[in-house]
């Protein structure tokens, strides 16, 4: 199809044509598909409505949006018409295409993983109908989830180049998503539509295509080898010519079609390597540390709480935060060495240098020697404890009030910087420090804890508290949490930045939320199915090897 009038903004236009490639005018997801077709990759015939049509739809979306909230915005989006002459356009174009297609927002983001499944697509749409389907998929930027990724990546809604890309409706024979890494390509595939196995309620099945060609796997009912084969030299064809690793691909009537691609996300470092399981870990010593580091698990608590806390045998309770109106770091750090000489009998100065060490020593490789020795340490004050874990909390309800908190309480996750800045620019907390806990909660937990299996969706190794979605919100106070699930599905993704790991019960490796876990480095195991029921999973420590499919989960007794 051609342009009817002048200005991108202001036609349909023909997926294959040039002008499609910048992902500006036609979006992530169309731009990707009319560079393929360039390169001569099988890819089906299709129509873009340009990003700069739905300029006015997010510019009314935004306007609502602090007014009204999330479906106040989606309403003032899809009370923006399409133009009629682009409306007619779209009439004609449904009908040259079939008169049954599928309607896909494109977006200029969606080549990031963290955007994957973020925004709508609409079904079996005829002529009649295109145009209200357009709207929608302009709405879907002002969805809960779509808002969540714009706070967390700093693309407001109405700055999103969002096209929108129409396409043949197709009924496939089997259809899926395929990745290559390490020369090897690997198959999640299911009979018919891929939708399902995408929003995370299939489990589909898997084959892995090796350099060589040769197949393994348990694909085989619905994908065989021969089949298998192809998609597999579709991914390395597209990997050649355009450099992407992860395909969208449905096998139809007319042979294999690529849906869509897209390179492999860059992931972030993931956590540091555990130490490996030790039997000196399992100790009740162990669990006490455990159970410290879940409740007071930043660097400030390196600095201010854990000189004294070692020494505790309980975790102690968060008292109410004191009437203090400033934030006195200096006078924490002399309450927390004047508890601290009481329980290594010491000078504060040498108690403090001593817990440091300790500290090392328990984070370590070879923690033993140091568990012992918490036992030979005096009992914390109770009452001096008290006031400083109270002061900590008023300054928690000071940066929380200034927005740089989410809740007072996360001040226990909080870095000693965090602190040093509080009259400084506000700011969501680093969880950095808290990741420092991560490798000794996930030995505790592998070594005492019981071990189940699952297929690991994304690399790496986490631990912390269990986060059942859904449910109720564990008491932790700052620790990052492992994200539990039934399925993979795309509301999951806003839980995903501050997790240590993802954990579901059923779904695929391909579903869209396991790329958001893969470009946010957080580790993800999928079709743990026997885990025990989730609510008993609450609140429980778990830790979670993406890369053998494992997870642990144990309640530490301090």
């Amino acid at each position: 199809m051609s342009e009817t009038r002048t200005g991108l903004s202001g036609a349909v236009l023909d997926l294959f044509d040039p002008r499609c490639r910048d992902a500006a005018v036609a979006g992530g997801k169309a731009a990707g598909l009319c560079r393929a077709r360039s390169v001569g990759l099988p890819v089906l015939p299709g129509v873009v409505v340009p990003a700069g049509e739905a300029t006015e739809a997010l510019a009314a979306g935004a306007k609502a949006l602090g007014e009204r909230g999330s479906g106040g915005a989606r309403r003032a989006a899809m009370t923006v018409a399409v133009r009629p002459a682009l409306s007619e356009q779209l009439r004609v174009a449904v009908t040259a295409l079939g008169g049954d297609v599928v309607v896909r927002s494109s977006a200029d983001v969606e080549a990031s993983g963290e955007w994957s499944g973020a925004f709508s697509t609409f079904s079996e749409i005829g002529p009649d109908d295109a145009a209200t389907a357009v709207r929608g998929c302009w709405a879907s930027a002002f969805g809960v989830d779509a808002l969540d990724r714009a706070e967390h990546t700093g693309r407001p809604p109405e700055s999103l180049a969002l096209a929108v890309l129409l396409q043949p409706r197709v009924v496939p024979e089997v259809a899926g998503l395929a990745r290559l890494a390490d020369g090897a390509v690997t198959v999640e595939a299911v009979a018919g539509s891929p939708a399902a196995l995408m929003d995370g309620h299939a489990d589909g099945h898997r084959v892995v295509v090796a350099p060589d060609g040769t197949v393994g796997g348990s694909g085989h009912a619905v994908l065989d080898e021969a089949r298998a084969r192809e998609v597999a030299a579709l991914v390395r064809r597209v990997h050649d010519r355009l450099g992407h690793g992860v395909v969208e691909w449905a096998w139809t009537g007319g042979g294999l079609v690529l849906l869509q691609s897209m390179p492999a996300p860059e992931t972030a470092p993931p956590p540091p390597a555990p130490v490996t399981r030790l039997a000196e870990l399992d100790t009740r010593a162990a669990d006490r540390v455990a159970a410290l580091a879940l409740a007071f698990p930043g660097g400030a608590c390196d600095e201010l709480v854990f000189p004294w806390l070692l020494g505790a045998r309980t975790v102690p309770a968060i008292p109410p935060a004191a009437a203090s109106h400033a934030v006195d770091l200096d006078g924490l750090r002399r309450l927390a060495g004047e508890l601290a000489a009481r329980v290594w009998a010491t000078s504060a100065s040498e108690a403090v240098t001593r817990s440091s060490d300790l500290l090392r020593a328990l984070r370590g490789d070879a923690p033993g020697a140091a568990l012992a020795t918490l036992d030979e340490l005096a009992v914390p004050d109770a009452d001096g404890g008290s006031e400083l874990l109270a002061l900590m909390l008023a300054v928690g309800e000071r940066l929380a009030a200034d927005g740089r908190l989410r809740r007072a309480s996360d001040v226990f996750g909080c870095d000693a910087a965090d602190l040093a800045r509080a009259a400084g620019t506000a700011g969501h907390q680093s969880w950095a420090g808290a990741r420092r806990w991560e490798p000794f909660l996930a030995a505790v937990t592998q070594t005492r804890g019981t071990t189940v299996g699952g297929i690991g969706a994304a690399a790496g190794i986490g631990a912390g508290r269990a986060r059942v979605a859904g449910g109720a919100v564990p008491s932790g106070r700052g620790a990052r949490e492992v994200v539990v699930a039934t399925a993979p599905t795309p509301s999951l993704s806003p839980l995903l930045w501050d997790a240590a790991a993802l954990v579901t019960v059923t779904g695929s490796a391909a579903a869209h939320v396991i790329e958001v876990a893969r470009s946010l480095g957080v580790p993800a195991v999928v079709a743990s199915q026997d885990l025990p029921p989730l609510p008993d999973l609450d609140g429980a420590l778990l830790a979670v090897d993406g890369d053998t499919g494992t997870v642990s989960y144990h309640r530490p007794t301090p």
